[in-house]
């Protein structure tokens, strides 16, 4: 029969305190990785003059008259800026929901944008999922709204 011996304590003892240190400095790693990724993302999106901060203009001034739209018909350049918006929000949500980039830094930079687009564009959505027979036509946009902002204070 064998018997543990206090040197061999130590060794397990400090074997794991290497493993331990070794995954939360790799998480802290992640962690950091993922909120800088994310930064530069939201950086690069507001500073740049691209069609994402040209609808995010629009959707601006279509909040403060309280537009909203009842189905899809809708003007053709109303449209094109409806469908660059909520694709962006769309890309946004997924990525955040999956922890490709941080759902904190996207809940207060651009929670409440993507939940008062949402709003102005619900009914929008829903008659575009009939009208093309795709019932998730935006779904992770929806569930990061409805489910994860809700209604926080952003």
């Amino acid at each position: 029969m064998s018997s543990i011996t206090t040197g061999d304590i130590l060794t397990i003892v400090s074997i794991l305190i290497l493993l331990v240190t070794f995954v939360v400095t790799s998480w802290e790693k992640y962690s950091s990785d993922r909120r800088q990724r994310t930064f530069d993302f939201l950086l690069a999106v507001m500073e740049e003059q691209g069609p994402i901060h040209q609808a995010n203009l629009e959707f601006a001034v279509w909040i403060k008259e309280d537009r909203v739209f009842e189905d899809d018909n809708i003007e053709a350049n109303d449209n094109k800026i409806v469908i660059q918006l909520i694709d962006f929000y769309d890309l946004i949500s997924d990525s955040a929901m999956r922890g490709i980039v941080d759902q904190e830094m996207i809940f207060i930079h651009l929670g409440g944008r993507m939940r008062s687009a949402y709003k102005v564009t619900k009914k929008y959505t829903e008659a575009r999922r009939k009208r093309l027979d795709r019932p998730a036509l935006h779904k992770p946009f929806e569930t990061f709204v409805t489910e994860r902002i809700k209604d926080r204070e952003v």
